[in-house]
């Protein structure tokens, strides 16, 4: 660290410190020996405490690990937003070829398959995006043949 940006860093201590304990004082003799008065001292002791703590604070630098995600995005009734909602996900900084997303359309009665559809159609991540409508799978499940184990163990048609 220069010398430039360790005044500044102490200016900045100062300041915060000293705004911090002329408050109290201020606060203190407000309160006159109230439990608000306590509640005073505790906060600013540990505003000074946590300030201290974390002064010599560094993250960690980026080892570049990024394992594929993928995110579920389940909507019903989200018609005004869907669409707003996926293109949020898919423009954070995360790798688009790392990640997958997945919306639920769980039985809207609104239009949000329609802005799922308009969301899919974006070439940008259209390969990454995959659409559900839970109605639709509900539907072939119901009408599926129905499977059991019969006494052997072997699957059988209900």
């Amino acid at each position: 660290m220069s010398g430039r940006n360790r005044l500044l860093n102490g200016l900045v201590t100062l300041l915060t410190f000293g705004s911090i304990l002329a408050i109290m004082v201020v606060w203190l003799r407000a309160s006159q020996n109230t439990i608000l008065g306590l509640y005073s001292i505790s906060m600013t002791g540990f505003l000074i405490f946590m300030y201290t703590a974390t002064a010599g604070y560094k993250p960690k630098t980026d080892s570049g690990f990024r394992p594929e995600i993928t995110v579920v995005i389940p909507a019903k009734n989200e018609e005004e937003v869907i669409e707003s909602v996926i293109r949020t996900v898919f423009s954070s900084d995360y790798s688009l070829s790392r990640m997958q997303v997945i919306v639920v359309d769980d039985g809207s009665t609104d239009r949000t398959w329609e802005g799922m559809l308009r969301a899919k159609k974006d070439s940008e991540f259209s390969d990454h995006l995959e659409l559900v409508d839970m109605r639709k799978t509900m539907e072939n499940v119901l009408l599926s043949p129905q499977q059991s184990l019969d006494h052997t163990g072997k699957s059988s048609s209900a």
